[in-house]
C-alpha cells in the first residue's frame, strides 16, 4: 500500500502561547533561505565542503486576524522592540505539524526557532469594494535558528 499523510490541526506556540486567531490561506509558513553548506571545487577532482550556519536562519509569516488577540500580542512585542533593541527578550516558536498515516497513527513533525524578532510593520489597506484582505495582519519574523524533529 502507498503512503498516506493526513495533515490538520496543527499548532503554532510564540513565545510558549498559543496562536489562535488565524485568517485564510497559509496562516503560518516557515523558509530556510539559505543552504546549510557551501562546495567549492578544486583541483584534481577535490571538493571543498564548509558548514554554512547562514543555513539555520529562518523566516516565519503569519496571517492573523487584524486587530485580534494574537495581533495585539504580536504588536506589543515589536513595540518593546522598537523602544529598546538591546534589552528586548528574543522570541522562539515551536511550530507542530500533525500527520496521520491513514491507520490511526499520528506523527509530529516539530519545528523549534529560537532567536526570534519581527522584521517588518505589517502593511494596511482600506477596500470599499469588499475584499477581505483588509481584515488580515501579516506578521513577518526572522530566527536565529531553526530545527526540526519528526517523532
Amino acid at each position: 500500500m502507498a503512503d498516506i499523510s493526513l495533515n490538520g490541526n496543527d499548532t503554532i506556540l510564540l513565545n510558549g502561547t498559543l496562536l489562535t486567531d488565524f485568517a485564510d490561506g497559509d496562516v503560518g509558513s516557515l523558509t530556510f533561505p539559505n543552504e546549510t553548506a557551501q562546495f567549492k571545487p578544486g583541483k584534481n577532482g577535490n571538493t571543498l565542503i564548509a558548514f554554512s550556519a547562514l543555513g539555520q536562519l529562518t523566516e516565519c509569516t503569519l496571517r492573523l486576524i487584524r486587530g485580534s488577540n494574537n495581533d495585539s500580542y504580536i504588536n506589543s512585542f515589536q513595540r518593546l522592540f522598537f523602544q529598546d533593541p538591546p534589552s528586548f527578550p528574543l522570541l522562539t516558536l515551536q511550530l507542530v505539524k500533525r500527520v496521520g498515516d491513514g491507520q490511526g497513527n499520528v506523527t509530529n513533525d516539530t519545528y523549534l526557532l529560537t532567536g526570534g524578532v519581527p522584521t517588518s510593520i505589517p502593511e494596511v489597506k482600506s477596500n470599499v469594494e469588499g475584499e477581505t484582505e483588509q481584515g488580515v495582519t501579516i506578521w513577518k519574523f526572522k530566527f536565529a535558528a531553526g530545527t526540526r524533529q519528526i517523532g
